[in-house]
């Protein structure tokens, strides 16, 4: 069995079953749409290279600088996927994910200040509150409510394109200066930790880039030419293959 790991990008860009028949070895697809290198990473050490069958080639696609983000996707709704697959020490990935990428004051908050560490909870107490409390008054329940406003703000699409709008912005996230500064990124990633757990079990890590909106067609940036540049040396000097559409 072979591996394929990716978002939603993997579910729409390729075709398991004509891989399978193309190349004769049944191959898995696990898409996670909203996924990103710290979930692969979970993933891979978690699940793929402790499973009695091992693969012989696990299939990373991703696009852009998603390898070398390792804080992109970690948060809200992202870490609860994260949190299903995650043992109960995760070292890197804590450190990575979050705290690699908070200043003193916030660890320190974090540490000490049980509200500043339970405001996510805080949060979603007083949406829900605001959401709630009056359609419940108008004997209108959660579900009741949670449908209304899925038809309102999704299925009527009042403002159409806002969806793209809003995912571009998170998108932009990856193209900031220093997501592109590629040495300043790798060891920060969980990139070298996925070479080296399926070097250590004799997997052949593949890479694929794929194509997305936010580059086209069209020329790439200076910076983004030499980000994959750097990339493509990096993974070849790890015996990576791979491959750049």
């Amino acid at each position: 069995v072979d591996v394929l790991l990716g978002d939603s990008t993997l579910l729409d860009g390729v075709d398991p079953d004509l891989m399978t028949n193309l190349m004769g070895t049944k191959v898995s697809s696990f898409h996670a749409p909203g996924s990103s290198s710290a979930f692969w990473y979970i993933v891979l050490k978690n699940n793929i290279v402790v499973s009695e069958y091992r693969p012989k080639y696990v299939v990373v696609v991703f696009r852009d600088t998603m390898l070398t983000a390792p804080g992109y996707r970690v948060h809200g709704g992202y870490f609860v996927k994260l949190d299903e697959f995650a043992a109960t020490q995760e070292p890197v990935l804590l450190q990575k994910a979050y705290l690699n990428l908070m200043n003193p004051l916030e660890i320190g908050l974090e540490s000490y200040f049980p509200l500043y560490s339970a405001r996510d909870d805080i949060r979603k107490n007083t949406d829900a509150w605001i959401r709630y409390s009056v359609p419940g008054w108008l004997n209108c329940d959660v579900k009741c409510t949670d449908d209304s406003m899925y038809d309102v703000f999704t299925s009527a699409d009042l403002e159409p394109g806002q969806l793209r709008n809003a995912v571009a912005a998170a998108e932009q996230y990856m193209y900031a200066p220093s997501q592109l500064d590629f040495k300043r990124q790798v060891d920060k990633s969980f990139l070298p930790d996925m070479v080296r757990l399926t070097k250590e079990n004799g997997i052949q890590l593949v890479a694929v880039r794929l194509k997305n909106q936010m580059t086209g067609t069209g020329a790439e940036s200076i910076r983004m030419a030499q980000y994959m540049t750097e990339l493509s040396q990096y993974l070849a000097e790890n015996d990576v293959i791979f491959l750049d559409y």
